[in-house]
């Protein structure tokens, strides 16, 4: 009996000895986990734009320049992430009571007009983010530009005629000009999805033509600090399942926003949690992103995708430099532990007061719903649609004073020809024009099928006048008669070899000179504000 004794006592002293990794995961584990949570809504709250909140007990920071004074080094502390060059947050020690936890608070990628444009980003454990926007290149939130359309206009993804057609728009149509292209002539405008479009200068009036000078210009991607980042997070399973390694993002709710992951171009309007995994195979890592609410747009080999449910999750292979590139693929990752820890990580965050709406975590995600693009549909041969002709034809204005000009620009596609007042013309371009009197510009277009179409604007002068005079022929023999015309308009008086006659008419002459000579006709017109003008003739009698 006593040696039964013995043996239970050294089984219970073994379990004194043994027990504490799993007491520590049902005790100290959650204990750590609301000790956390209670640190980083408490130091962390109000963050301004564009910023870093240290929120827990370990977090390492590297800056684009040398620090020389003690600097995001203990919970509360907070910097602009245009300072901050990597942040990464540590793995759970519960040796040491650590857990990294950093919370960002990002402009959005979408103009000032619209309120409270943010995106939340919380990192929590073995999380490490690169900036991938040095503060030389970080752009500035962009104030755009009202504008409006003169006439029917395409919207293109590229600022060049060459580039598809991403939608057309009546004459009328309100505008928001983000940016201008290169040599000018293309605005960049905001499109009701959150994407951008181009439109060609010339079809739109703006509200401030000296504010285009303030956007950015290019047609480039532009990212503001920590919009395009290079990001990994340690992986294994956490010491406590309470206390994983992952990265949350909610972006605005009011449009979506554009962010670049490891290379790889995302648009959301929603809230996901990112982690990167080995891909199973041994080949390498994934990059891992679960959408937990609204809307995920990205894509992956030239193929596009689009999530929609909660749950569901793309997993993409990652070169040896850990980024996304043309050789990257949709992969279904079988380690259910990437789904237990997203589900870990989006419990923890809804527990957060610091997201601007509410996030419903799912109960768990042992197995993610990867997204796995279809099969491709057996090609059927395509009928080819012919392209109509796009024309466009306007002025900056269509009345001016006497002495002022005016700008008439055209952009036309699919046609064979082009010309302006009858002279051969580019498809795009335009010319200014300052007539002494009321005048109807002509563009004429020849379409594919010889078909000619024309397009008319009139331009009033105020203060114009129009003198014409002219002789049926100029060169006759004696005996022989010549028609002399004139036309005028705007004017006062009209004296034809200096007596009065009407604005518009004619007469005919027979000039009987000998030896035959060159014989000189007269007109004189007292202009409205009476000034005087003469046009002459001479006619060769031989």
């Amino acid at each position: 009996m006593k040696k039964i004794l013995v043996i239970a006592l050294l089984i219970l002293a073994l379990a004194a000895l043994t027990g504490p990794a799993s007491g520590q995961g049902t005790d100290v584990c959650p204990a750590l986990v609301t000790d956390a949570l209670q640190s980083l809504d408490s130091v962390c709250a109000g963050l301004e734009r564009d910023a870093a909140c240290y929120g827990y007990n370990r977090v390492d920071a590297i800056f684009w320049r040398p620090q020389v004074e003690a600097r995001f080094s203990r919970p509360s502390d907070r910097t602009a992430l245009l300072d901050l060059q990597t942040i990464a947050t540590a793995p759970l020690d519960l040796a040491s009571n650590q857990w990294g936890l950093v919370l960002l608070n990002l402009q959005a990628d979408v103009p000032e007009t619209l309120p409270g444009q943010a995106v939340t980003f919380l990192l929590m454990g073995d999380v490490t983010l690169q900036n991938a926007v040095p503060p030389e290149q970080a752009a500035g939130a962009v104030a755009p530009v009202s504008g409006v359309t003169i006439t029917a206009s395409n919207i293109r993804s590229r600022p060049t005629t060459a580039a598809n057609i991403l939608t057309s728009v009546p004459a009328g149509t309100p505008l928001t000009i983000t940016g201008v292209s290169e040599w000018r002539d293309w605005y960049e405008l905001l499109l009701a999805d959150g994407g951008r479009g181009w439109i060609f200068g010339q079809l739109v009036r703006v509200s401030d033509a000296a504010a285009l000078s303030r956007l950015p210009v290019g047609s480039g991607p532009r990212y503001g600090p920590m919009q395009a980042f290079y990001f990994t997070t340690g992986f294994g399973g956490p010491v406590c399942a309470e206390a994983p390694n992952a990265l949350i993002i909610q972006s605005t709710e009011l449009a979506e926003v554009r962010l670049n992951v490891n290379a790889l171009e995302i648009r959301l309007g929603s809230t996901i949690a990112l982690m990167t995994a080995p891909t199973g195979d041994g080949a390498g890592q994934a990059l891992v992103i679960a959408l937990l609410d609204g809307r995920l747009q990205t894509r992956v080999g030239g193929y596009p995708v689009t999530l929609t449910r909660p749950g569901q999750a793309i997993a993409v292979s990652l070169n040896a430099a850990g980024l996304v590139d043309t050789g990257s693929r949709l992969l279904r990752l079988r380690d259910p532990a990437v789904g237990e820890q997203i589900a870990a990580a989006a419990r923890f965050a809804a527990r957060s007061s610091l997201f601007g709406r509410p996030i419903a975590p799912p109960a768990s995600l042992p197995a993610l719903a990867y997204y796995i693009p279809p099969p491709p549909p057996t090609p059927v041969p395509a009928t080819a649609t012919p392209i109509g002709p796009t024309i466009n034809f306007v002025a900056d204005r269509t009345t001016i004073n006497l002495r002022e000009c005016v700008t008439l620009s055209w952009a036309v596609e699919n046609v064979r020809e082009v010309y302006f007042q009858g002279q051969g013309v580019t498809g795009q371009g335009s010319r200014q024009e300052c007539p002494p009197y009321n005048m109807t510009y002509t563009l004429t277009v020849v379409l594919q099928n010889g078909e000619r179409v024309s397009r008319s604007i009139p331009i009033t002068v105020l203060g114009g006048y129009y003198i014409s005079f002219t002789a049926d022929r100029t060169n006759i023999k004696l005996g022989e008669c010549v028609t002399l015309t004139w036309a005028t308009e705007g004017v006062r008086e009209v004296y034809y070899q200096n007596r009065g006659v009407v604005g518009n008419g004619s007469q005919q002459e027979c000039p009987s000179v000998y030896p035959p000579a060159d014989v000189t006709y007269t007109l004189n017109v007292v202009l409205q504000n009476g000034e005087s003008t003469t046009r002459t003739v001479t006619v060769r009698v031989n």
